[in-house]
């Protein structure tokens, strides 16, 4: 008959080596996600994979300010020549400017895509027919003014948030991809955004939503598109000074439009999912780590709440 040799007292002394030897398991794994994002932000070499596109087309939506300016002017400075699509022409008059300072060569076209017919849509590409064109970043979208619960958004703000931020990326890469397939290079970027693809964002919901999509559909199209030698990149920032975001000012926390499009194509090929400013990374990785998915909405939930209330005083200041 099997008798236990381990005495009440032995059996203490295995769960406290257990718990110590998960405790330094713990200990070391955080150590090594902390020597991984100082080595990504601080020593990893850029990608020098936009130079290999030189002299290529690259496709920008939403070009006419914030982060979209931001990208026009930084592939302009690494010699891509660019497609700007936007709906304001004086705005993209002003971005294509200062692009072909680089010695690029611009297109500019004037375009709404929320509004576009079918035939609008194919006329825009039957323009494009002759252009090589290596890149597509996917940038433009729309959001509600300010925070706002979905069941005070009326339908035609719910409707073109989904027709820019959803179905105009699925038309461009959609039109776009079939160039690189065939020419067996390409890089396609998606806007994501932070609210939605890594934190839930109420108060946003349809933004946060759509966004999310944008996400989960760009990791989901590189597994498509990489034997085709096409690199795809999904961006998941927090706050960028933009029009967008009603934030002028840059800082440590909220990086300019060209500071942030500079430090994402130097990702471009190291990451599938980025968030290529420090402390946009340092943000998600905190609120992952001290709230479960209850405790972020609530805390996003506060957040929103606190920045319409803001809104809704300087709203009535001005009127």
């Amino acid at each position: 008959m099997f008798h236990s040799t381990l005495k009440v007292g032995n059996w203490g002394e295995v769960v406290i080596h257990t718990l110590a030897l998960f405790g330094a398991l713990v200990a070391g794994l955080a150590l090594f996600h902390a020597l991984l994002f100082l080595y990504r932000h601080t020593l990893r070499p850029s990608s020098r994979l936009v130079e290999k596109y030189r002299g290529d087309w690259a496709l920008v939506t939403g070009a006419s300010y914030g982060v979209g300016a931001g990208f026009a002017r930084e592939c302009a400075r690494r010699g891509l020549n660019l497609v700007l699509i936007a709906r304001s022409a004086e705005k993209l008059a002003a971005v294509a400017a200062d692009c072909e300072s680089y010695g690029v060569a611009v297109r500019s076209i004037t375009f709404d895509l929320a509004g576009a017919s079918e035939t609008e849509w194919d006329e825009l590409f039957r323009s494009l027919e002759d252009l090589p064109i290596s890149f597509l970043i996917n940038n433009a979208g729309v959001n509600v003014e300010y925070p706002t619960e979905f069941v005070d958004m009326d339908e035609d703000t719910i409707d073109r948030i989904v027709q820019v931020n959803v179905q105009a990326v699925n038309r461009m890469t959609r039109r776009t991809l079939p160039i690189m397939i065939r020419r067996k290079r390409g890089c396609l970027i998606f806007l994501s955004s932070a609210g939605g693809a890594v934190v839930p964002s109420p108060l946003l919901s349809v933004y946060g939503g759509t966004k999310a999509y944008v996400d989960s559909f760009a990791i989901a199209l590189s597994g498509e598109v990489r034997r085709h030698n096409i690199t795809v990149l999904s961006l998941t920032p927090f706050w960028i000074t933009s029009e967008m975001s009603k934030i002028r000012r840059s800082n440590w926390m909220v990086p300019s439009a060209d500071t942030f499009a500079r430090l994402a194509l130097n990702r471009l090929g190291l990451e599938l999912r980025s968030n290529p400013h420090w402390a946009h990374e340092l943000i998600a990785l905190g609120l992952r780590a001290t709230h479960r998915l209850p405790g972020q909405v609530a805390y996003v939930e506060r957040l929103h709440r606190r920045i319409r209330e803001r809104a809704l005083r300087k709203r009535k200041q001005r009127t």
